[in-house]
């Protein structure tokens, strides 16, 4: 990547998380554990769900923004990121029982473990396993919490697990369901800004559809 790219990107970004920065006023009054605890089981009963927006990452050496569209059924997973400035196109789905990676290129790689996968191929590495769970606002179950913050509500409001740190800035009303809009993942050495524009819950597409790869749907288009 140049540096005028580099630049750009790194402008770029700056402005997506400015946008992202803005909180949303928390509610008053004392965490309502029985609140959160009815909204878990709410969350834990969706089974298929899907979301529109932007994420912007920011590591040591690097940042990129791209649009993102994520699919999920049950454990089946379709991730999307088509980004800016180079990143191309690259799409993760699958299951825990082993994920396909493709990108705009052609290339494809199928795995059991798409997190050291992407992290060999693109050089980011996200907490994607994990990651399923703290976008719809609740604790992974893939390990400990380390500590959680919830609202008068009974919704997340900051969560620590395995290393990195979860912090809900915005809710937004999806039905009978409160899902999250704005939401920054880190830990140490990564920042991710994940700026959701639309929920759908409930699944109305056959499987079959979801699996064609990236080529097919670029030649359809």
């Amino acid at each position: 990547m140049g540096t005028t790219t580099r630049v750009l990107s790194g402008l770029f970004v700056l402005l997506l998380l400015a946008g992202c920065a803005r909180m949303a006023p928390v509610p008053e009054g004392p965490p309502d554990e029985a609140a959160w605890q009815e909204h878990q089981r709410a969350l834990l009963a969706l089974q298929a769900w899907s979301l529109d927006g932007r994420v912007a990452l920011r590591s040591e050496d690097d940042g990129w923004t791209a649009s993102l569209r994520w699919s999920q059924w049950t454990d089946y997973m379709d991730f999307r990121l088509r980004g800016t400035f180079g990143i191309g196109t690259t799409r993760i789905r699958g299951s825990e029982e082993g994920m396909i990676i493709e990108n705009s290129r052609g290339d494809v790689w199928e795995t059991a473990h798409p997190e050291v996968e992407l992290e060999r191929q693109t050089g980011w590495r996200v907490p994607l396993g994990m990651l399923r769970w703290w976008m719809v606002g609740m604790p992974a179950p893939q390990g400990p919490t380390a500590d959680k913050e919830i609202d008068a509500l009974g919704r997340l409001v900051q969560l620590e697990q395995l290393g990195w740190e979860i912090h809900y800035e915005d809710y937004g009303d999806v039905g009978e369901l409160m899902l999250p809009h704005r939401i920054t993942v880190e830990n140490e050495s990564v920042r991710l800004r994940i700026r959701v524009r639309d929920w759908t819950v409930g699944d109305s597409q056959p499987l079959q559809s979801r699996l064609s790869p990236l080529s097919a749907e670029a030649q359809e288009r």
